[in-house]
């Protein structure tokens, strides 16, 4: 530290070199010597710019000001992108539901339909469904897939691959079933996957295929709900959905299934057709409220 001092008090001319000499040494004197001879041939580049003292006080108040890198500028490009992608996204968002006792036919833009049943919903995308063919579903429904990229359906339960077929989705409560009228579809559920062709169908319960022993047509699906093998709860869930009504049991018969068709049209018809082959009667409470007992009773 006192060679230091020593140094600056010679730089500034406060001693002589004997004396820096006599402090530093002989060594270190001369070293001394050749760093400010270096200095002294250090020379800066003349500016011919006569404007450069204006120019370069600019830049020094310029590099005081924060800059904004280049890559927060793709960064605030890439979200005003993507902020437009997912508003885009949401505009285009579609979702159907019918409401009790309403029936529905979806016409998608690839041709394709959907004959949706009471209490039933859909939703998929108008902008994504152009490159991939994806629709969320819920509830009751038959397909009617026009060919072309490959068409999926998915639902709490489980989903559905199709190309081109006809086919129906059951899936209320816990309970889903895929029936298919034409062509040929992949069902998967629960880690299992199945593939039917037409006038088979497959269930969560069994998981077996099993052929459909019934024919599905527009006609039929206006005025007929049709099962096979299905759990009674769930025929009375859709049956509650298509008439507006309110079903309770005395005595819900357990691991019970129905397998035929009812009208959608004829309330009192469709209650006699379904619980009468369980010896069960339908008995009216009060509006649009029904209790369901015994025959006996």
């Amino acid at each position: 530290m006192e060679d230091q001092k020593y140094l600056a008090d010679w730089m500034e001319g406060k001693i002589t070199d004997e004396e820096l000499k006599e402090m530093v040494g002989e060594a270190t004197f001369l070293s001394y010597a050749q760093i400010i001879k270096t200095l002294d041939n250090w020379s800066v580049p003349e500016r011919k710019d006569p404007n450069f003292e204006q120019l370069a006080a600019k830049m020094a108040l310029v590099k005081k000001e924060k800059k904004t890198p280049k890559y927060t500028w793709f960064a605030i490009a890439a979200s005003i992108v993507l902020i437009f992608s997912v508003g885009l996204y949401q505009i285009n968002s579609v979702k159907i539901t019918t409401e009790i006792a309403n029936y529905k036919t979806i016409d998608l833009m690839d041709g394709s339909k959907i004959y949706l049943e009471p209490n039933s919903t859909v939703h998929y995308n108008k902008l994504t469904y152009r490159l991939y063919r994806n629709i969320e579903a819920e509830g009751t429904m038959v397909f009617k897939v026009s060919k072309g990229a490959p068409f999926k359906v998915a639902t709490k339960n489980g989903t559905i691959a199709v190309l081109g077929t006809t086919f129906k989705v059951l899936d209320r409560l816990n309970f889903f079933k895929v029936s298919c009228f034409e062509g040929k579809v992949k069902v998967g559920m629960q880690n299992n996957a199945f593939t039917i062709k037409a006038s088979e169908e497959v269930d969560n319960v069994s998981k077996e295929i099993k052929p459909v022993e019934y024919e599905w047509n527009e006609d039929i699906q206006s005025t007929y709900a049709t099962y096979q093998h299905t759990p009674l709860e769930v025929v009375v869930a859709d049956l509650e959905a298509i008439y507006a009504i309110d079903i309770s049991f005395s005595n819900m018969p357990e691991k019970v299934y129905f397998s035929g068709r009812y009208s959608t049209v004829n309330l009192e018809e469709a209650l006699l057709t379904v619980f009468t082959p369980f010896h069960l009667k339908a008995k009216k409470i009060q509006d649009n409220n029904y209790k369901i007992e015994s025959l006996e009773e």
